[in-house]
This record gives structure tokens, sequence and C-alpha cells, in this order.
């Protein structure tokens, strides 16, 4: 890859599967958290709807493209000549629609699988350990809540590994744990002299690249999980802040 051509990344918007113009788009991911941070700008004059699917692509001019963000919109509202629009990924039965169910003597994956059968998120991958609930109640909570509640149980049965859940960038749900499911599987990027802009404690930034949380990468040959990151493409200000 020729990082020399790496100033000028450009981005691929489309809104209910339309191309759209655009000004530009900032990301943050968390591991351990699966509410990441995602703001389109667009011209005011870019019509949108709450609900509506995005797809967000990055590229540079001469190579492959990446596909950075896939979702829906969240809210939007005015900013000086622009439309800040915010974005969520899943869907919105995920984090709204609220599900009270009750469970006996019941594996955990069981319980996983029809929490996310109930909110329609049928793309998944998920590795979780064959663990049998006594009771498990559902009061009332929306699937991200029940995810939790779900992880924290598994927990006081005695599992070890570190469980997170998350959406990756083609709107996948992921559960397990950085061993298996529970990371992002991007591409693993060789990080150097040559294209690290700036250090900072326990970092880095670099140019805009599709990097998220729970991603394995290297910094100077030496393997690193990424614990978080920030993506910035904006006309005067394009970077990726990475985290370990």
């Amino acid at each position: 890859m020729i990082y020399n051509r790496m100033l000028n990344p450009y981005l691929i918007v489309k809104i209910s599967g339309k191309e759209v113009k655009n000004i530009g788009f900032t990301l943050i991911t968390m591991k351990n958290s699966c509410n990441i941070q995602a703001k389109l700008f667009v011209p005011k004059t870019i019509k949108s709807s709450l609900k509506d699917e995005v797809e967000v692509s990055l590229g540079y001019h001469g190579q492959d493209e990446w596909k950075i963000f896939k979702g829906f919109i969240d809210n939007f509202y005015d900013d000086m000549k622009m439309k800040v629009i915010i974005l969520k990924d899943g869907n919105t039965d995920f984090w709204g629609t609220k599900i009270l169910e009750s469970y006996r003597k019941e594996k955990a994956k069981n319980i996983l699988n029809d929490c996310l059968e109930k909110c329609k998120i049928d793309d998944t991958k998920i590795t979780i350990p064959e663990v049998e609930f006594d009771r498990f109640l559902i009061c009332d909570s929306a699937s991200n809540n029940v995810c939790r509640n779900i992880i924290e149980t598994l927990y006081s049965y005695g599992t070890d590994k570190e469980l997170q859940y998350f959406f990756d960038e083609n709107n996948v749900f992921h559960f397990g744990s950085i061993e298996d499911t529970g990371k992002n599987e991007g591409e693993a990027f060789n990080f150097d002299e040559t294209n690290v802009l700036k250090y900072h404690e326990n970092g880095f930034e670099t140019f805009a690249l599709p990097v998220r949380h729970s991603q394995k990468i290297k910094l100077n040959d030496s393997e690193i999980m990424t614990l978080k990151t920030v993506l910035t493409v904006m006309p005067k200000n394009t970077k990726l802040e990475v985290y370990y």
C-alpha cells in the first residue's frame, strides 16, 4: 500500500440503497461496549428519515474500498450548513423492543438465540459456553440489556473468559471472547514508522483505515489487540486513532 496517496480518502455513502453526497463521517468503537458512536455529515438538502438503512465505505483512488459501517438512522439535526445524522448498528428492535420472558433449566445459548430471533437479528457469529441456567428472567428489557445480563449470569456460573457482544462493519452480530467470535475480523494491518503519524500513551494516530476495537493488528511487527478506535474522515481532518 502506498501511504503517500492516503492523505485524501473518499467516502461512499448510501441511504436506503441510494448513493448520496456526503461531507464526512466519524466512528468510535470500544471493547466491551456494543454502543458505537457514529455520525454522518451530509448537505442539508439530503433527504432522510428515521430508521433508513445506511452503508458507508472508505476508499483511496486506485485501490479497493472497505465497508466501514452498516446500520440505520437513529436521529438527525441541522448544524450550520450541514445535516448531522446519528447512526446506530443492529436494528431498532434490538435497541428498543422490550421482551418479557421467563426461563427455567434452559441453556444460555438457547436464551440468546430466542432473544435475537425476537428482534429479527439473523446474521450472527456466536460462541457461548454450554451452561444451563436454573432460572433466567427477562423483565421488560430490550435485547441489548438481555445480552449483557446473559454475560453477567454466565460469570456467576463460573465462566472465566471475558465475553462481549457487538455488531461489525457488515452489521453481523458477534458474541464471544476475543479468542473466538468476540473479535473483529478485519485486515491485520502492520503499522510502523512509514505510516504512524503520531504516537501517544497506549496508542497512535495513522491514516484513515478500517480498524475497529478487538481487532488484531501489528505495531512494529508485534501483534496487538485494539481496545478503542476513533476514525475521522472530514475535509480538513482525516485520521485513525488506535488505542491498545
